[in-house]
């Protein structure tokens, strides 16, 4: 809020009610007008070169996302990821151009792995080379135990990650209508793919 009193390019958004982390993006940028659109959570750090280092590289190939790594750090120190690496799969860290939400539908109604199906669903409908895959940690991402990813049953997750990837499936077949196809799924089908413990109420 103090930076935003002294910068007139931030504005403070308020959700009108608990939207989760996918839900209040999605308010965001059904508002915004940008071209591309930057995910910066809460709790992690960006280097400062991030975004110009992605931004190049959403504009040197024409692509619809773009994608760094990050490190894990709690309490000062170094985490490893679930294969024993440092250096992680950093979704938090996408650079997205706005028109890949107009095209191939929002992040879904969930408290959790919005960004991992999003990332699936752009791979599958877009094309694996419009996803872009950047070597570089620009993100540090603090550990938390008690974050959403770390509050759902293994089975839950499995059962979500079947659902969408059955919707990605039958979105591929729609290609011809890709905006109307999404426009109809939002309406009657994104809410159904996601397990009610997970759901966005």
């Amino acid at each position: 809020l103090e930076i935003a009193s002294r910068d007139s390019r931030m504005k403070v958004l308020r959700a009108p009610a608990p939207l989760g982390p996918y839900g209040i993006r999605n308010l965001i940028i059904g508002m915004t007008q940008a071209p591309f659109i930057a995910i910066a959570d809460a709790d992690d750090w960006s280097h400062p070169q991030r975004l110009e280092q992605e931004l190049t590289a959403l504009e040197s190939t024409g692509g619809v996302a773009v994608f760094a790594r990050h490190v894990r750090i709690a309490e000062g120190h170094m985490i490893d990821e679930n294969s024993g690496r440092l250096i992680g799969d950093g979704l938090s860290s996408a650079l997205y151009d706005a028109r890949a939400f107009r095209t191939y539908g929002p992040f879904l109604p969930t408290r959790t792995r919005g960004d991992v199906e999003f990332r699936a669903r752009l791979r599958k409908l877009a094309g694996k080379s419009a996803v872009i895959e950047l070597p570089i940690p620009f993100v540090l991402a603090r550990h938390n135990l008690g974050s959403n990813s770390h509050r759902f049953d293994k089975l839950e997750l499995i059962e979500f990650r079947r659902r969408w990837l059955a919707f990605h499936e039958d979105a591929a077949r729609h290609m011809d209508d890709i905006d109307g196809y999404m426009m109809r799924a939002q309406e009657s089908m994104f809410r159904a793919l996601v397990p009610a413990s997970m759901r966005i109420q």
